[in-house]
C-alpha cells in the first residue's frame, strides 16, 4: 500500500507543479535553480557543494527517470532531466539523517510539499547515518 501512497504523491506533486505557472518563466530545467526559488537559508554542510539546504530523504529520483518523465508527459509538464531531486525530504537538525535516508542538498528546499529540486548528494559532509 504505501508503493500506490506514493504514486499518489507523485502525481499530486506533478499536478501542483503544472498548476504552478511561475515555475516555467523561471527556468525549469536549467543547470542551477533560478534566484527567487532558492533557498534563502543556506546550510553550512552545504556552502562548498551547491549553497543548498541539508535535507534527509527518503529518496532521490533524476528528472530523466522514466517513471517521473512518463508521469510528466501525461500532466504535459516538463521536469528537468539532467538534476537530481529529493522525495519526501525533511530538514536535517544535525549532520547525519535518520536510518535509510538519503542526506541532500537542495537549492529548492520545498515543492508542493513533496519535492526538493536542484539537488547533489551531500554524503561528503554529512556523518554515518546512526
Amino acid at each position: 500500500m504505501l508503493v500506490s501512497i506514493r504514486h499518489v504523491f507523485v502525481f499530486l506533486f506533478v499536478l501542483l507543479a503544472k498548476a504552478s505557472a511561475w515555475t516555467l518563466p523561471l527556468g525549469l530545467g536549467s543547470s542551477e535553480a533560478p534566484a527567487p526559488l532558492r533557498t534563502k537559508n543556506p546550510s553550512p554542510q552545504c556552502t562548498n557543494i551547491n549553497n543548498g539546504a541539508l535535507l534527509c530523504c527518503t529518496a532521490a529520483l533524476s528528472g530523466g527517470f522514466p517513471a517521473v518523465q512518463a508521469t510528466s508527459k501525461i500532466l504535459l509538464y516538463s521536469l528537468p532531466n539532467n538534476t537530481l531531486n529529493g522525495y519526501l525530504c525533511l530538514p536535517s537538525t544535525t549532520t547525519a539523517c535518520p536510518g535509510t535516508q538519503i542526506p541532500l542538498c537542495c537549492q529548492v528546499p520545498q515543492v508542493a510539499l513533496l519535492w526538493s529540486l536542484w539537488c547533489q548528494s551531500a554524503t561528503s559532509a554529512c556523518t554515518p547515518n546512526p
